[in-house]
């Protein structure tokens, strides 16, 4: 699909959306007030739920996770909107209105350039491919998309969502920074907590049952044409960190993919969605 094609199918899937104007949300935590941090916990043996977007840093943070009001879902949703107008369209400027000041250091710090703008312009083309490649048809653009679910730390710091188009999950969640009162995008999990690593998703294209590893974790069989979460260590650097996979001997570092699956086992061979 072209990119004239793909703008023209995203903004459908924008302007078909009854936007809301952002508000602050009764029944959450008060934006003002609520902290952006909490006593950490390094002796808690925590990892990421896949069940649970916010399992993990709950965790470690001692803090619990309760479902967002639809007041905080519209909010993120229309966060979440405006990034997409941004990706549609190549337009950094969107983009950058919603985006967190982590994912900011990220752009910044870990793309090729010294400069920002030409940074975040790399990120913005990256991360519009990853989302043209995980759209099953050009025709699901054309379809609104669905909270499917919603987590938000009960102090108020983080938020986290999962969404559909047309019917499909993606996989993984897109998560919420609180900053000066306000919900900032941060696309991955936050590093409030230092979990050093994440949930990446691996499918198995084979006929037969496979096996893989990760950095910093043991090695996960895979049922022939299926998918299995396993939480990773970091270990590569990238706009958002990756992971080492290996598969019959053979190694592949891996970039984390925003929309889908990091890492697909072809041949008995690992294949990166995205390198580092």
């Amino acid at each position: 699909m072209s990119d004239q094609n793909f703008a023209r199918t995203l903004t459908a899937m924008i302007l078909s959306i009854s936007l809301t104007p952002l508000f602050g949300c009764s029944g959450e935590p008060n934006p003002t007030t609520a902290p952006h941090s909490a006593s950490y916990s390094a002796s808690r043996n925590c990892t990421a739920a896949e069940d649970s977007a916010l399992g993990g840093m709950s965790c470690q943070l001692g803090i619990s996770v309760t479902t967002a009001s639809p007041a905080l879902q519209s909010e993120l949703r229309n966060l979440l909107t405006t990034y997409m107008l941004g990706l549609q369209s190549n337009d950094v400027a969107t983009a950058e209105k919603v985006i967190s000041t982590e994912l900011r250091g990220r752009i910044e710090t870990r793309g090729p350039n010294a400069n920002f703008a030409s940074n975040l312009q790399i990120f913005v083309s990256r991360e519009q491919r990853k989302l043209i490649r995980n759209v099953e048809t050009p025709d699901a653009l054309r379809k609104p998309f669905t909270i499917t679910s919603s987590e938000i730390l009960t102090d108020g710091s983080v938020a986290a969502i999962r969404f559909a188009i047309d019917g499909k999950t993606f996989p993984k969640p897109f998560y919420f920074i609180l900053e000066d009162g306000n919900y900032k995008l941060n696309v991955v999990q936050p590093s409030i907590v230092p979990l050093e690593g994440n949930t990446y998703l691996v499918a198995n294209a084979d006929a037969v049952a496979r096996t893989f590893s990760c950095s910093g974790a043991s090695s996960l069989k895979v049922a022939a044409n299926s998918s299995v979460h396993k939480f990773c260590s970091d270990s590569c650097p990238g706009f958002f960190d990756g992971t080492r996979f290996t598969v019959n001997g053979a190694s592949a570092d891996c970039d984390f993919n925003t929309f889908g699956t990091d890492m697909t086992i072809k041949n008995n061979s690992p294949v990166c969605h995205d390198p580092c």
